[in-house]
């Protein structure tokens, strides 16, 4: 089982949207079971999925510790788990991290975000745990976007598919879908699978991601 924890120690990074946005990606191209475990104490993947329709992924309660979540994760057949956690750092954090079989860091193109991303690097090379980043929410011919890549590099790699700042990202969420289920054919599904194909190519052992200029 593949164990996916989405972390920055940034707030608004997007972490919950990513792993809601995976989840249900990794279902769609057979990667699944999935599960998620929402170690965020703000919710927000809670939320997400108390208003979602389809039975996948699975939700998994983590009351009893993140230990036992992710057995019970295993125990359902979960091919994949995906840990969604909080910007603040917490002791769950830290295990998250450790646990991974990948740390996936999402980066808006600002100073703010690229000034957090130290200690969640930090963290993930304390335990040995690869990472790769993601930029997210970017605007479409912001020079920023590359600038930010570029520095970004300087401390891991950069998956190569870079999120859009899309309205259908937060228009779905409230209805417990994602961009992707909403528009099938529409560019935020291009972005899952490319972003999708990142994230399972460096958890299998795959070459370097370089960033894709914005």
């Amino acid at each position: 089982m593949h164990i996916l924890t989405v972390a920055s120690r940034k707030g608004g990074a997007g972490k919950t949207m990513v792993s809601s946005l995976l989840g249900v990606e990794a279902e769609r191209v057979g990667a699944g079971p999935v599960c998620l475990i929402d170690a965020d104490p703000m919710r927000g993947l809670t939320m997400w999925w108390n208003r979602r329709k389809a039975d996948t992924p699975v939700l998994v309660a983590h009351d009893n510790g993140l230990a036992p979540a992710i057995a019970a994760a295993a125990a359902h057949g979960a091919k994949l788990l995906i840990i969604d956690t909080a910007p603040h750092l917490e002791e769950i954090t830290v295990e998250a991290v450790a646990r991974a079989s990948l740390v996936l860091i999402p980066v808006r193109p600002s100073p703010q975000d690229l000034w957090a991303v130290g200690t969640t690097v930090e963290m993930a090379k304390r335990a040995s745990v690869p990472f790769l980043f993601v930029v997210n929410a970017v605007k479409h011919g912001v020079s920023a976007t590359a600038e930010a890549a570029i520095a970004l590099s300087e401390y891991g790699q950069v998956a190569k598919q870079t999120l859009y700042d899309r309205t259908a990202y937060g228009g779905t969420a409230v209805i417990g879908q994602t961009a992707p289920e909403r528009e099938p054919n529409g560019k935020a599904a291009d972005e899952a699978r490319g972003l999708w194909e990142c994230v399972i190519r460096k958890m299998d052992g795959g070459g370097n991601e370089q960033a894709a200029a914005a």
